[in-house]
């Protein structure tokens, strides 16, 4: 799509073609795409996508911009890891656009592998209480973030984070905690 076409209009094309785009697609990413073009290919759809970045639209579109952005984030979820992407790409050969939530949550916790044991952080003990080592990457950068009063970014971070750890009720009081402070600051 376009860098030039309008904002709205790029929002309903994407939106459209949401349920027919893989997360290659998505993202404008060839099969196999290195870590640092996938990085570059996600902030350029997140420039263009990130509800945020078009508060002059209306609810409506800005939903639409939401529901796309929202699937950039699981596709860049899944391409960054390394077997969440294997698992993807044999998905995709058989005609499989996106993984499911049971795909998500059975890599995860897989049953036969344990997660990595962690060391506690005396630091940020928000991290101690993610359930995979993406999580507590995603957990100690939102900390980070905190820390340098960047609450917006750590806000996002938050979101990611949801959908890397959705049944984890550390990030939802996290993320209420942090939303309640935006909101004071706002």
């Amino acid at each position: 799509m376009s860098a030039r076409m309008d904002p709205r209009e790029r929002i309903l094309l994407a939106w459209s073609r949401l349920d027919e785009a893989s997360y290659y697609d998505l993202l404008s990413i060839d099969r196999g795409a290195d870590r640092a073009a996938l990085q570059r290919a996600f902030h350029r759809f997140a420039l263009a996508y990130h509800p945020d970045r078009h508060v002059e639209l209306d609810d409506a579109m800005r939903d639409k911009a939401r529901a796309v952005f929202q699937r950039g984030v699981e596709a860049y979820t899944v391409l960054r890891n390394e077997r969440y992407a294997s698992h993807y790409a044999e998905r995709f050969a058989k005609g499989a656009l996106r993984l499911t939530p049971e795909d998500m949550a059975r890599l995860a916790h897989p049953p036969s592998i344990p997660p990595p044991a962690r060391k506690p952080n005396s630091i940020f003990p928000f991290v101690d209480a993610m359930r995979t080592s993406d999580g507590a990457e995603v957990a100690e950068r939102v900390e980070r973030l905190l820390a340098e009063g960047r609450t917006q970014q750590a806000y996002q971070q938050l979101g990611l984070l949801e959908l890397i750890e959705p049944d984890n009720a550390e990030v939802v009081r996290r993320m209420d905690a942090v939303g309640r402070a935006l909101k004071r600051k706002g």
